[in-house]
């Protein structure tokens, strides 16, 4: 059934600088099955934007049953605190109703996938200061620098990460991007090669907000 409520916006106010991303075992046992909490002001107001971007006055409504998926995301910040609910893997708009099945909730529904549940060979955001943990790594996005060396004209950026293993032991490793793309950075942890890539030649939509690690036989 279609709605005709009046259009609401997601957010009244949008002075947020933390996300916290919880999903549950269902909308019927609200036991935490994983969290991410997000303090990178940066990320926060780039899912608000992409969240704005979803049609607010929902196009159907909708029934579940216990078992079906449940997470929130919530907002905080100097604005009162917004949570948004996503429902097997559809965002319950402002007029309580969902939109068909649509590229920007897909998006967004495989980032958060990816923070919540990190594994290699799977697009990742960069959020300064949030470390993930994967099977026998963490690695942590530490920001970006610029460098310009004018009045020479060679300019460019680099990306900081830290990979750490089992035992904490540290490999930091940048990636330098400007008239070159960024390259791919191989490491040896704990007897696994991998590669961490920030730039992809087959398009798969990585740079610059993201970063995917590979791991090798």
């Amino acid at each position: 059934m279609a709605l005709t409520e009046q259009k609401q916006d997601w957010f009244s106010e949008k002075n947020f600088n933390s996300l916290e991303i919880k999903k549950y075992k269902s909308i019927a046992d609200t036991t935490i099955v994983r969290s991410v909490k997000i303090m990178d002001a940066d990320i926060v107001n780039w899912f608000i934007a992409r969240i704005e971007a979803i049609p607010s006055a929902g196009e159907k409504m909708k029934s579940f049953n216990e078992e079906a998926e449940l997470i929130e995301l919530m907002f905080e910040g100097q604005s009162p605190s917004r949570t948004i609910e996503i429902i097997q893997h559809g965002f319950k708009t402002p007029s309580t109703g969902f939109n068909f099945k649509n590229e920007i909730e897909t998006e967004l529904c495989n980032d958060i996938d990816a923070l919540l549940f990190p594994a290699f060979n799977k697009r990742t955001p960069k959020i300064i200061g949030l470390s993930l943990n994967f099977e026998y790594l963490s690695i942590e996005y530490l920001g970006s620098e610029f460098r310009d060396y004018a009045p020479v004209t060679i300019s460019f950026t680099i990306d900081k990460f830290v990979v750490r293993d089992k035992s904490q032991k540290e490999y930091p490793i940048e990636f330098r991007s400007g008239q070159l793309p960024p390259q791919p950075v191989s490491l040896n942890i704990e007897g696994h090669k991998i590669e961490v890539f920030t730039f992809r030649q087959n398009d798969r939509g990585i740079y610059p907000y993201y970063f995917e690690i590979v791991e090798h036989p």
